[in-house]
């Protein structure tokens, strides 16, 4: 087995490199602006009409009595040992399906691996250009049969022990990613080709071919990073939709036309986080007190099935596992950080 070589970053602060590769994603956009003019979406301004729209019951649970738990699973960080440099508020963390925790920081260039207990293995990747070389990780998802690692430059691909497959180099911010079973990726944010302009939503597929769709509005002259997080299944795909953060969209992508239906929730919590699995639609609302509720939405009808008010739901969801984990960041008296893995079930009458 072929495994990447660790390596440290230049003699560089992390500050110098932060400015330093979006000063070259900045350049490479810029080079690339006579393809699509100006890329981004008028945020908030698609028109919708009244049968596009399902309305979230949010407050009137269809199943009382089911309930649903947040436990804690392990800890990673707080004390010094290897691998812990990937530890703070922005880490980015995936499950594969081996179990083994992939957490990755957007300032590095390393992904560090943990086991199931959260003992740490090794780490992969390295500074630089070549195959398993990153710069500056936006994050790690996974699929089936692949690790998908996302970097300022375009996508890595690599197997499950960490072979390096195949690179795909496209200048693109993205931060959210949804990985169906087919190893498609459908990741939102700003990719400035032709056919991408004014298109937040991209499908990227093993070949390393995009295809862009979503737009629904005017192409303006700002190229702004609001990305969005994204869930779904190989048949549609849920995005939480800019700076309307009380209301989530659907889309079908199992075939074309695209088409779209949104999910609104009146009042004052506003949608946080999301995932799917079979048991439905999982959405993480922010309260404007500070507290958090984690629903359990059907996808069919917007009816909330169940709620949990744990403290636990100040985290967010975890990329790339069946098993539903919630990470929440925190740091000790003493300002040493540590991530807590949590895993959410429901318990039905």
């Amino acid at each position: 087995m072929s495994v990447p070589t660790p390596s440290k970053a230049p003699a560089m602060s992390p500050r110098t490199q932060y400015l330093f590769f979006h000063a070259a994603i900045r350049r490479s956009l810029a080079s690339r602006s006579f393809l699509c003019g100006a890329v981004v979406i008028a945020m908030g301004s698609w028109p919708l009409s009244a049968q596009d729209t399902i309305q979230i019951a949010g407050d009137e649970l269809t199943c009382p009595a089911c309930v649903i738990t947040v436990d804690s699973v392990l800890t990673i960080g707080g004390l010094d040992g290897p691998g812990l440099e990937v530890i703070d508020r922005a880490s980015r963390v995936a499950i594969d399906r081996m179990g083994r925790i992939l957490v990755s920081v957007y300032r590095s260039a390393e992904i560090a691996v943990f086991d199931s207990s959260g003992a740490f293995l090794r780490t992969f990747g390295r500074w630089g250009e070549g195959p398993g070389e990153y710069a500056l990780i936006n994050h790690v998802n996974v699929g089936p049969r692949y690790i998908h690692v996302f970097d300022i430059r375009g996508r890595t691909v690599l197997d499950h022990d960490f072979d390096f497959v195949r690179q795909d180099r496209f200048p693109a911010q993205r931060s959210y990613s949804h990985v169906a079973d087919t190893e498609d990726v459908i990741f939102t944010g700003v990719v400035p080709t032709r056919t991408s302009a004014g298109n937040p939503l991209h499908i990227l597929n093993l070949s390393g071919e995009v295809e862009s769709f979503g737009g629904r509005g005017p192409v303006v002259g700002d190229p702004g990073w609001d990305l969005w997080p994204i869930t779904g299944g190989t048949q549609s795909i849920w995005v939480l939709e800019g700076g309307d953060t009380n209301h989530l969209t659907k889309w079908n992508i199992a075939s074309l036309p695209r088409n779209w239906k949104v999910y609104k929730r009146n009042g004052e919590a506003d949608l946080n986080d999301l995932t799917q699995d079979d048991r439905g639609l999982w959405v993480i609302w922010g309260l404007p007190d500070g507290g958090r509720w984690l629903d359990l939405v059907d996808p069919a009808t917007g009816r909330t099935i169940a709620r949990s008010h744990d403290d636990a739901i100040q985290g967010v969801f975890v990329d790339g596992t069946g098993t539903m984990f919630l990470r929440r960041y925190h740091e000790s008296d003493a300002g040493v950080p540590y991530i807590t893995l949590f895993r959410v079930s429901l318990r039905s009458p």
